[in-house]
């Protein structure tokens, strides 16, 4: 994983900011089948990060005061890597009092549904709707200048798989 200053605007842009629901305002480490990754949600978009980072890491967090500092600190060259999340996760200045087991482990796993076949399948053909700030945010980090979208199933979150990660928007449904 190696991400610019550009990139880190909006991973932390996805990342929650609301002190109501302080489990989002973070970023955790896990593993999604034998890699492990580094996540963040906003309730409303969600990006899994492919990383290289030790298993030794697997459940810890990285508080999003953290990741800010390191933002602000950063110059426009330097790098976001595997190596500076572990950096990070070590000497993290606000410990997150949420484990990812808290909410994002029990929720992710359902909104990426993994080894299930085809994800193309829908049985419902309905318009929706998403902020595409958020969609922005989502191309910025994967560092593309477009997404395609897979809808997962019916009525479910967008998610886009790519060599960086994995990103999911969910949708606004208005009847």
């Amino acid at each position: 994983m190696e991400l610019s200053k550009k990139q880190v605007g909006a991973f932390l842009k996805i990342m929650g900011n609301d002190n109501l629901h302080p489990q989002y305002m973070g970023a955790y480490i896990d593993i999604l089948g034998s890699d492990v990754v580094l996540v963040t949600t906003n309730r409303h978009s969600i990006a899994i990060l492919y990383t290289e980072i030790e298993q030794g890491y697997v459940g810890r967090t990285i508080s999003r005061k953290t990741i800010e500092t390191w933002y602000k600190l950063a110059n426009g060259r330097e790098k976001f890597t595997s190596e500076v999340v572990q950096k990070l996760a070590d000497n993290d200045i606000e410990p997150m009092e949420h484990t990812i087991d808290d909410i994002i482990r029990n929720n992710w796993g359902q909104i990426v549904p993994l080894g299930k076949g085809d994800l193309t399948e829908f049985q419902d053909n309905r318009v929706i709707s998403f902020n595409s700030e958020l969609g922005v945010q989502l191309q910025v980090l994967d560092n593309v200048g477009y997404m395609c979208w897979t809808i997962n199933g019916k009525l479910k979150p967008l998610v886009h798989k790519s060599e960086r990660g994995i990103y999911g928007l969910m949708p606004i449904i208005e009847e």
